[in-house]
């Protein structure tokens, strides 16, 4: 008996080994059906250590599936926090960049943003940053949109509203330096000439970027506006 004895506790003694470097790794459900799965020749001898085992198994698991929770919720805690510091963040750099269009500099609000990029505290909204961007990118594209709708219409008698408020026509003849290069009959001579953003009304300008109710098309319009020193059509 002693010898058999000493056995079942050699027996014992592994299986615990066995079963503790289980839980150690998280494998819980391998190490509880270590224990209670034992069907060896000391199976009978080590049944209330093997059942001790299984609820020491147990425990650790539980203790394992509240840490994990807790680290669950403090991670998501912090990011919560994070999130909140970087949208303010965000905040004043957007104030800032308004500020800077309103002074008719997109340049420099794009600028800002382009270099916020670098900012490690805004990786967590990254896509908010980028949406931003985007935005101030489209204003500061405002006066090529206006340019190319005129390109598309090459060949073509268009009426155009200039500054003045009158309107002419013209055929377009296509784009130079950054102008529009057109045609004009008056009476009987013909004379061609450029005109660029500044000839524009602001009416004809807004028409050019898009009309509709597009959020693209209401900002860019509005930015129009707001640089045209209209603030009724701006809002």
């Amino acid at each position: 008996i002693g010898p058999r004895n000493e056995l079942a506790d050699e027996r014992l003694a592994g299986l615990k080994a066995a079963i503790e470097s289980q839980a150690a790794a998280g494998q819980f459900a391998a190490a509880e059906q270590a224990t209670t799965g034992y069907a060896g020749i000391f199976a009978a001898e080590t049944v209330a250590e093997r059942a001790e085992l299984a609820r020491w198994v147990k425990a650790k698991a539980s203790e394992h599936s509240e840490s994990q929770r807790e680290a669950a919720a403090k991670a998501t805690e912090d990011q919560s926090v994070r999130e909140t510091q970087a949208r303010q963040q965000l905040s004043r750099l957007l104030d800032d960049a308004a500020d800077d269009i309103l002074k008719q500099d997109v340049p420099a609000a794009a600028a800002r943003l382009r270099n916020a990029r670098e900012d490690a505290g805004f990786t967590i909204i990254s896509n908010e940053l980028a949406a931003a961007e985007q935005f101030v990118r489209m204003l500061g594209e405002i006066p090529e949109r206006i340019v190319k709708s005129f390109e598309a219409q090459k060949g073509q008698e268009v009426r155009v509203q200039l500054r003045s408020g009158t309107v002419e026509r013209y055929t377009v003849l296509g784009m130079e330096a950054g102008k529009v290069k057109v045609r004009q009959t008056v009476g009987v001579a013909t004379i061609e000439k450029q005109l660029g953003l500044a000839d524009l009304s602001l009416k004809e300008k807004q028409q050019r970027v898009g009309e509709g109710k597009r959020p693209d098309f209401l900002a860019m319009r509005g930015f129009l506006a707001l640089e045209a020193k209209d603030r009724a059509g701006a809002e």
